[in-house]
C-alpha cells in the first residue's frame, strides 16, 4: 500500500473500519438501553475502533517509546524519582492499614467513624500521587 493510491485505500478501509464499529455500538445499545455491561462494552468498541482508525489511517500521532510532542528535540522527559515512587508506595500501605483498621472497627461494633475518613483520605491523596505516577511513566 505504498505511494499516493495506497494512502488513499487505507484511508477508506480506516473509515470503514470505524464507521462498522460504531454503528455496532450504537445497535448494541439500542438493543439493551438498560444493560450497564452493554453500554460498557459499546462505548469500549468505539473507542478501540477509533484508535485503530487513526493508526490505520496514519493520522497523527508520536512514535512508540518517543517523547512526548511537547518535550524538547532530542531529550526525553524525566522520569518518576525515588520520592515520587516512596509516596506511591507509602500511600498504598497507609490505604491498606487504614482498611485494616476499618474491619477491626466493624468486627466491634463499627461505632467509630474516623477509620472511614482515614481511609477515604489514602484514597484520594493516594489517587492524586499515583495519577502523576501514571503521566510521568507514561511520558504525558
Amino acid at each position: 500500500m505504498k505511494g499516493p493510491g495506497g494512502m488513499a485505500r487505507r484511508r477508506r478501509v480506516a473509515q470503514a473500519v470505524f464507521l462498522g464499529a460504531c454503528a455496532l455500538g450504537v445497535l448494541l445499545m439500542l438493543e439493551y438501553p438498560s444493560s450497564i455491561a452493554a453500554r460498557t462494552v459499546a462505548l469500549g468498541g468505539m473507542a478501540a475502533a477509533f484508535s485503530v482508525a487513526r493508526s490505520l489511517a496514519g493520522g497523527p500521532g508520536r512514535p512508540a517509546g518517543g517523547p512526548g510532542p511537547s518535550a524538547p528535540e532530542g531529550r526525553s522527559r524525566a522520569r518518576p524519582g525515588r520520592l515520587l515512587w516512596a509516596a506511591a508506595g507509602g500511600l498504598a500501605a497507609g490505604a491498606v492499614a487504614s482498611f485494616w483498621l476499618m474491619l477491626a472497627d466493624q468486627a466491634h461494633g463499627g461505632r467509630a467513624v474516623w477509620p472511614l475518613y482515614v481511609f477515604v483520605g489514602f484514597i484520594l491523596a493516594g489517587a492524586a500521587v499515583w495519577s502523576v505516577l501514571g503521566a510521568k511513566l507514561m511520558r504525558w
